[in-house]
C-alpha cells in the first residue's frame, strides 16, 4: 500500500538500510521538513553546510 501510494505521488523513491548511527541525521532532516511550506522543496542543494557534514560524517561510520 505505502509503495503504491509513493509511486503515484512521487517521481522517485528510494528504500536502503541505515543504521542506528544515522539517525541523528533523519531527525534533523524531519524537523527542517515539518518547518517548510507546504510546497517548498527539500534537496541537496538547500540544506545547510552542517547537515551536509552530519551526513558525510553519518555516511563515513556507517560503512
Amino acid at each position: 500500500e505505502l509503495k503504491d501510494f509513493l509511486s503515484q505521488n512521487f517521481y522517485q523513491t528510494t528504500f536502503s538500510f541505515a543504521s542506528r548511527n544515522c539517525n541523528n541525521l533523519a531527525h534533523v532532516l524531519a524537523h527542517k521538513g515539518c518547518s517548510m511550506n507546504l510546497y517548498d522543496e527539500l534537496n541537496a542543494d538547500n540544506v545547510t553546510a552542517d547537515v551536509k557534514a552530519l551526513g558525510a560524517s553519518e555516511s563515513a561510520s556507517s560503512t
